[in-house]
């Protein structure tokens, strides 16, 4: 059983063809996409058009959900977490893109889904963490890459997140960090950020995970696929006007790890 996780695409067409590019070599058996597919960078439909054409099992996450409140949709309270000026600003500019049929088609993704991969109930795929879909979990305390100003989730955090959690597979995202760890018996893999990283600076490579089911468990592998970073922050910009400083400002941080 080999199994693609893709996560956190964020609009960007050009990373996501660079993963498909690679994904059609290793063949995987299932694919799954773990949300925040939409906003940030600009080509948001093709970015969905690419989805359709990939035969995958989804979920949604805070960017989907958060389209959802435009169109009048009762979704999880986001305020605290994308509260600015900037990030209104991308979702109302996907909103116009898409348009509200479109966006109201994130009603059919769950926020939370169980797979039977290899035994019955075996696989939980979650946007944050189980039960949350911002709360996330980071990487041990002291791993490498660190990330700019980003938290650890200590062993007793993670046994708290984990608390009641059946699978012995949780597949999560919204960091932008890849996170491979293990508690009792449960395997919590975060496959990094097809968009954009928050690990390494100047970087423009997607990133996915393989994994892969031998001798009993699981076998992870990160991929990183290089594409044209400049082209994609380059068409990222000129999508937002100079008047929209607030957006601007949000993206410059993005693009700092893509360029």
């Amino acid at each position: 059983m080999r199994l693609a996780v893709l996560a956190d695409i964020h609009g960007n067409i050009h990373a996501l063809e660079a993963v498909l590019a690679d994904l059609k070599r290793q063949m995987p058996d299932q694919v799954v996409v773990l949300g925040d597919s939409v906003i940030k960078f600009p080509q948001n439909r093709a970015v969905l058009a690419a989805l359709d054409d990939l035969p995958h099992v989804g979920i949604a996450g805070n960017m989907e959900r958060g389209l959802q409140t435009l169109v009048g949709d009762e979704c999880v309270d986001l305020s605290q977490y994308d509260s600015g000026k900037g990030a209104m600003y991308l979702k109302q500019q996907a909103l116009r893109e898409l348009g509200p049929e479109r966006v109201a088609q994130f009603r059919k993704l769950p926020a939370e889904r169980t797979l039977s991969l290899v035994a019955k109930n075996d696989t939980l795929l979650c946007h944050g963490s189980p039960g949350h879909l911002t709360e996330a979990i980071y990487p041990a305390p002291g791993a490498t890459p660190p990330g700019p100003d980003q938290p650890s989730t200590s062993a007793d955090e993670l046994q708290a997140k984990l608390r009641g959690v059946t699978a012995n597979l949780v597949l999560c995202a919204h960091t932008h960090r890849r996170v491979e760890r293990r508690y009792n018996g449960i395997l919590v893999v975060n496959p990094g950020a097809v968009g954009h990283t928050y690990e390494r600076k100047h970087d423009p490579r997607a990133c996915y995970a393989i994994l892969t089911h031998q001798r009993g468990g699981w076998d992870v592998e990160f991929r990183l696929a290089p594409y044209d970073g400049e082209r994609a922050v380059r068409e990222m910009f000129a999508a937002v006007p100079q008047s929209a400083e607030s957006a601007r400002r949000y993206l410059e941080r993005i693009a700092e790890y893509v360029v």
